[in-house]
């Protein structure tokens, strides 16, 4: 588990990002699994994909429209990762079915809020897209997700993070 707290100039991003997608982005129905309001959701979620990427060494994805089978954030070495934002502190890895059929390289899981976060670890899309992760027993949803439980997941530290061998590791994971 590796701590993140974004810097108030971080937030300030963070906010100005997520306004920008309310703004292009009205009348798009949530994917999220949450019973929390979808601008504060969203928000967090953004927070963590900026600590994600801080702690990779890369630049964050700013674009405001919606953007259906695209990763999160570019690591580079054509790897890519999707990362998977809840606000509960044991918090697992949840992922739309959807996302099996445009998969990114890795699913990270972080868990916090705005400003701070927890990244959990990760799973290889191999690993997380498996007829055995498929479960509909999450709340009052009847419908399938991808779940796998934050214990099953790769650890991660921030100098592995912040090693570009870290990248070549994670191709021959996915290849």
């Amino acid at each position: 588990m590796i701590p993140y707290t974004l810097s108030p100039g971080e937030v300030a991003f963070a906010r100005a990002v997520t306004q920008a997608r309310e703004d292009h982005n009205v009348g798009v129905p949530e994917q999220k699994q949450t019973n929390r309001e979808s601008k504060a959701n969203r928000l967090d979620s953004y927070g963590a994909e900026l600590a994600v990427a801080a702690l990779c060494n890369r630049y964050p994805d700013v674009s405001t429209y919606i953007q259906k089978g695209r990763a999160d954030l570019y690591l580079g070495h054509g790897q890519t990762a999707d990362v998977k934002h809840t606000t509960w502190p044991n918090g697992n890895l949840i992922c739309q079915p959807s996302k099996a059929a445009s998969p990114a390289s890795i699913y990270i899981l972080v868990v916090g809020e705005l400003p701070h976060y927890e990244v959990i670890g990760y799973a290889t899309a191999g690993e997380l897209f498996v007829p055995t992760n498929l479960t509909t027993f999450l709340g009052n949803n009847p419908n399938p997700v991808y779940f796998m439980y934050r214990g099953d997941l790769h650890e991660l530290s921030r100098e592995n993070m912040a090693d570009p061998r870290w990248l070549d590791w994670i191709a021959d994971q996915v290849h």
